[in-house]
């Protein structure tokens, strides 16, 4: 029961970064619909917002790791500013948010600063 509650907390921990929200967005606003945590999709405040994909992985037996995808209009106001010169075309926004995400690879700090050199 617990990671089921760890995996619903992920998903809404995602969203609100994603937008910039933060917590005070109010995260029992958020509902997640999945198929065995695939084809997860959302709801805020029971409507559902197709324009959000979501993926959740599980990183090891006490970890677990949520990537949020979803339009830049959705973002709160400071955020979306910060994304005043970026030109979003909607066909390749769309293209990016469908695009599935790999699974995570676990690097130690040793092969992270390898990579940098």
């Amino acid at each position: 029961m617990l990671t089921e509650f760890y995996r619903y907390w992920c998903l809404k921990e995602a969203f609100v970064k994603a937008t910039g929200a933060g917590v005070g967005f109010g995260l029992q606003r958020l509902e997640f619909h999945h198929m065995n945590w695939t084809n997860i999709s959302l709801r805020i405040d029971g409507e559902e917002d197709r324009k959000w994909r979501f993926w959740l992985f599980k990183i090891d037996e006490k970890h677990l790791a949520s990537i949020a995808k979803g339009h830049p209009e959705d973002a709160i106001d400071s955020f979306r500013r910060t994304l005043s010169d970026v030109v979003i075309q909607e066909g390749e926004l769309h293209t990016a948010i469908e695009i599935p995400e790999e699974a995570f690879t676990l690097l130690t700090v040793e092969q992270l600063i390898q990579l940098h050199d």
